[in-house]
């Protein structure tokens, strides 16, 4: 088992589908997962929140300028 699908196993039905986005593109943006998932902002957020506490996506930019990106494993 590679480090992602440790990861992985451990994430629930919309943080699986934000990193699997993350590994195949660049970066994330709020608005994004909103549109996609039909999910309530403040949902998004938390589900953000949550995956920065656990150091799998970094946050950069500020305000609407917001992007997220999966933290390296190596």
């Amino acid at each position: 088992m590679n480090g992602y699908e440790r990861i992985m196993s451990d994430l629930n039905k919309h943080e699986k589908e934000i990193i699997t986005f993350l590994i195949e593109n660049d970066k994330i943006t709020n608005k994004l997962v909103v549109d996609v998932t039909k999910l309530s902002p403040s949902h998004v957020r938390r589900i953000f929140q949550s995956l920065q506490e656990r150091e799998l996506i970094i946050a950069k930019g500020r305000g609407r300028n917001r992007y997220y990106i999966l933290k390296s494993f190596d």
